[in-house]
């Protein structure tokens, strides 16, 4: 076993799952595929994420998002999914983030939950007029990717 492996195994044994975001860098610096890392699109106008650990940061780059947006993004994992939610500026009752479905703006989106089970699919939404910096969010998968079929 490499010495980044082993590295990765002892983070495992020795952290809660609360604290398995701290193994991130470890997890995604192992990652053998470059091609299970890469965000691939499912046909459904979402962009799908099959690393073990990542981040989206939307929009990616400096500057606001635009208006009349709708983007969708998935994250496979098979179980527990850590997220952290670095940034989230969108304007308030216009503008939403949907996690699975539930709806969240920029008064509501400190109840964004940290812990998900399964699946996640973010979708972003915004209105014709005022725009923010949008979000930026880390998750880590606590049994790696979900698997491509």
């Amino acid at each position: 076993r490499s010495k980044a492996t082993v590295s990765v195994l002892y983070c495992l044994k020795m952290f809660a799952s609360r604290l398995l975001l701290l193994c991130a860098p470890l997890i995604a610096a192992t990652h053998d595929s470059p091609d299970d890392s890469a965000p691939v699109n499912n046909g459904h106008g979402c962009t799908e994420r099959h690393a073990a650990a990542g981040t989206i940061d939307y929009p990616a780059g400096p500057g606001d998002y635009e208006n009349n947006e709708d983007v969708c993004f998935v994250i496979k994992c098979n179980k527990q999914l850590m997220l952290v939610w670095e940034l989230v500026d969108v304007e308030t009752d216009f503008d939403f983030i949907s996690l699975n479905g539930v709806w969240y703006n920029g008064k509501t989106a400190t109840t964004m939950p940290d812990v998900m089970v399964g699946d996640l699919e973010i979708r972003f939404t915004s209105d014709g007029s005022i725009t923010k910096k949008g979000f930026t969010v880390r998750w880590s998968c606590a049994d790696g990717p979900a698997t491509t079929n």
